[in-house]
């Protein structure tokens, strides 16, 4: 193949994953569309709206932080000494050296279809970002805050907080994951 050629089919290849539209009020709408094994997967601009309101990468972050910096869990190296500023500052692969499983997922993905395909999929990576699974009031800039013990809303199972993975609940990811279409 000549490097014209791999850049066609690439271009063709990013242009599938999203589709641009125009909704009923005028607004410019993004419809994700994906394709996972042999299922074709698309989340509506509608889901999009709901995750970039319902879910938190601040969140989720902090706690990407709290696993990567508490050296009592097995780390395959060391575990991270920086601050929650100089974690936000590193790229994927410094910080996954610092992370276990789940995290094996970069919340700081470019590729916006897959990052919402991620935050729906990955729940036990994830849900810690969702704002149903914890509490809305707490200073998520506080890397010592444990916020995942006591969800805002009370009908959910909390998350375990001597697992790494996040094991509560979330309507809004059911509600998120129900607004898409598979085929």
């Amino acid at each position: 193949m000549t490097n014209l050629t791999i850049v066609i089919v690439l271009s063709l290849a990013v242009i599938s994953l999203s589709c641009k539209q125009e909704s009923n009020d005028g607004s410019t709408a993004v419809d994700y569309h994906l394709t996972v094994g042999d299922t074709a997967i698309t989340i509506p601009d509608s889901a999009v709206d709901f995750a970039n309101v319902q879910f938190s990468a601040e969140a989720y972050i902090l706690r990407e932080y709290q696993v990567a910096h508490d050296p009592n869990l097995p780390h395959q190296g060391s575990a991270f000494t920086g601050t929650l500023q100089d974690w936000k500052a590193l790229g994927w692969q410094v910080r996954s050296t610092y992370l276990l499983a789940p995290y094996a997922h970069d919340i700081k993905i470019a590729d916006d279809a897959q990052y919402f395909y991620e935050i729906g999929t990955y729940f036990a990576q994830f849900g810690y970002g969702w704002r149903d699974t914890f509490d809305p009031e707490a200073n998520l800039n506080n890397a010592s805050v444990n916020i995942w013990l006591h969800p805002a809303d009370t009908t959910l199972s909390a998350d375990i907080p001597s697992t790494v993975g996040f094991d509560g609940e979330s309507h809004f990811l059911l509600r998120y994951r129900s607004m898409w279409s598979l085929q």
